[in-house]
Parts: structure tokens; sequence; C-alpha cells
């Protein structure tokens, strides 16, 4: 019996330091799955223009990442005679390994750029395709472990997402000062139009009392001169007043890129 005891109570013993180890390298994989860099490629709008999508590639995880590999599936490549501008620094970007992605990290490219070609319906400036795998392969700070994702990303979507802009947020109001602009700008053309033709006009009439007097035989001298000058003065101020005013509205019309 006491034998029995004495093995029964090794096999417990045993038992409870394989228990205890696997239990110590459980927590130290979750620790290190806690605190791993984690890649991920996706797709998401713009932030400024509601009509292209971005390719965004982040580190979410809580360490450094290195060696960071991207590899498109369809390969990406900007066709003879194509349009796109921005497709070759994409595929610059990841032409070779990225050396490090800090936590928190984004690397942003525009993917897909909506223009109108006719019709309601808006096609891609780019030459890159609407749906595509990306591969991502990356090291853990102490290059001890490799991590491969696959993520299979399509514009539609994002293409999809629905949204509503109210007055008083921030797009709605520079909404509206855009229209007030718009509505200024207008006036202020409608005015200078004015003025110039009020000037015109002025130097019409300027002329036309210049032939009178000479018809009458004015010679710039006398009573009749004099009774002339008021008047003369008066076209005068209205001409300078409304040449100031065209080029102060064609000035300020020229700065506001109208």
């Amino acid at each position: 019996m006491n034998d029995n005891g004495a093995g029964l109570s090794s096999l417990a013993a045993i038992a409870t330091a394989a228990i205890a180890v696997l239990t110590l390298l459980r927590a130290s994989r979750d620790s290190s799955d806690r605190t791993r860099p984690m890649i991920v490629a996706e797709m998401l709008p713009a932030e400024h223009d509601s009509n292209t999508i971005d390719f965004v590639l982040r580190n979410y995880g809580q360490s450094l990442a290195r060696d960071v590999k991207v590899a498109f599936d369809p390969p990406l490549y900007v066709p003879d005679g194509s349009d796109a501008v921005l497709t070759p620094y994409l595929i610059q970007r990841y032409d070779a390994p990225i050396p490090t992605l800090s936590p928190g990290q984004e690397l942003r490219n525009v993917w897909w750029s909506g223009i109108e070609k006719g019709g309601d319906d808006l096609e891609n400036s780019e030459s890159t395709p609407d749906k595509a795998l990306v591969t991502v392969t990356y090291r853990a700070p102490q290059g001890r472990r490799t991590y491969t994702d696959v993520f299979p990303l399509d514009v539609k979507t994002i293409m999809m997402t629905t949204f509503a802009t109210s007055s008083t947020s921030l797009p709605g109001r520079l909404k509206t000062i855009d229209a007030s602009l718009s509505s200024i700008a207008r006036s202020m053309r409608a005015t200078a139009t004015a003025a110039a033709k009020g000037a015109t006009a002025a130097g019409a009439l300027r002329t036309h009392s210049a032939v009178e007097h000479e018809a009458a035989g004015d010679t710039g001298t006398g009573e009749h001169r004099k009774e002339a000058h008021p008047s003369e003065g008066r076209w005068a101020s209205f001409r300078r007043w409304s040449y100031t005013t065209a080029a102060v509205l064609a000035a300020a019309l020229r700065r506001s890129g109208k």
C-alpha cells in the first residue's frame, strides 16, 4: 500500500507539473497574441472625396511589424494608354518589403477614383481591379514568428455605403457656405457689369456734351464755360466712381478664383 500510495503521489505530482507547464505555455501564447502586430489590408472611403475609395494597410496590433510584404492577385499594372495617374504610386509603394510598420500606423493610397463618362454611373479612372486578393506577410519584432493573412477586397462593399448629411454638420455647413459664396459672386458679376455699362454711358454723354459745346462755338472761356463746368465735374466723378468700383469688383473676383 505504501508503494502504491507513493506511486500515485508521483503520478499526481507529474500531472500537476504538466498542467502547470501547459498553463504557462498557454498564458505565454495568449500574451504573445495580445501584444503581436496585426496588419490588416482594407478598403475605406476617402476622407475628403465621396467618389474615391482608398486602399489602407494598417497595424492594429500592439507591437512593431517588420519586413511587411504585400502581394496583389491579380497583380497590379498600368496598361499602355491608360489614364491612371495614382496607380503607379501604389505599385511602387508595395514593390519592395516595408521595413517596419508601427502600432497604429497606416499607409493609404487611392485605389478607385470615380469619374463621370456619361450616364449616372461612375467609372474608375485608375487601372486597379474592382476585386482583389491581398496577401500580407510580416514578422514579429523579435523575428521569431512570421504571420501571413489573406484579405479578399471588393470595392462594391464600400460603394454600397449610405449616409446622410445634416445641415448643421461640418460638411453641411461647408455646402451652405459654398452656395452663399456662389450667390455673392453672381451678384458681384452683375454689379461689375452694370458699373461697366454705366461708365460707358457716362463716356458717351461726355462726348456728346463736348460736341454740343463745339457746335455752339464754345472756346472754353467766359460765362458759358463756367456754366458747363459743374456738369463736367459730375460726369467726371461718376466715371471715376464707375471705373474704381469695376476695378475693385474685378480684383475681388480674381481673389475668389471665380
